[in-house]
């Protein structure tokens, strides 16, 4: 997704898989990035470039700040909440079972409870509906979501 200051720098930041990456379209840049407040990483990157590094699938508030590239001089800054965010949970089941369901609403819940509106997404998932929508978890659906973003994609075993 593009970043919050797009007009001023060509930025685009993608939470999947387990990854933060951040692409730039244009310019150099210092880039920061915190979860919450604490510091995490830095990179410097220009055109067509980008970084990444891993997240654990851990959802949390991040900040991710667009400097000069000296350093000197804050260009930008992009806030990437969990607060009322839509978030994609994608289980990769060894097999489909209500154990595995079950893990997989507990990971909705702790979502929900940052304030995420949480969907899921697996082969056989319309099987538990009744107990997703018992939950206010959203079911996806190829071809019907169309056009929704997601800033934050969890992709991993249950």
């Amino acid at each position: 997704m593009r970043i919050q200051d797009f007009d001023k720098i060509k930025a685009h930041v993608t939470f999947s898989k387990g990854t933060v990456r951040v692409f730039l379209e244009s310019g150099r840049f210092l880039v920061k990035f915190f979860r919450g407040e604490e510091f995490i990483w830095d990179s410097i990157l220009g055109k067509l470039e980008w970084t990444a590094f891993p997240n654990d699938n851990v959802l949390s508030d991040w900040k991710i700040e667009f400097w000069d590239d000296t350093g000197k001089s804050l260009v930008g800054v992009h806030y990437h909440f969990v607060h009322g965010s839509k978030v994609l949970i994608i289980p990769s089941p060894k097999n489909t079972n209500l154990s595995m369901v079950e893990k997989l609403i507990q990971e909705c819940r702790d979502a929900q409870n940052k304030g995420a509106k949480c969907w899921v997404f697996f082969e056989g998932a319309h099987e538990y509906g009744d107990l997703f929508k018992k939950e206010d978890i959203n079911l996806f659906k190829i071809g019907g979501n169309t056009g929704m973003n997601f800033p934050f994609i969890i992709e991993k075993e249950f």
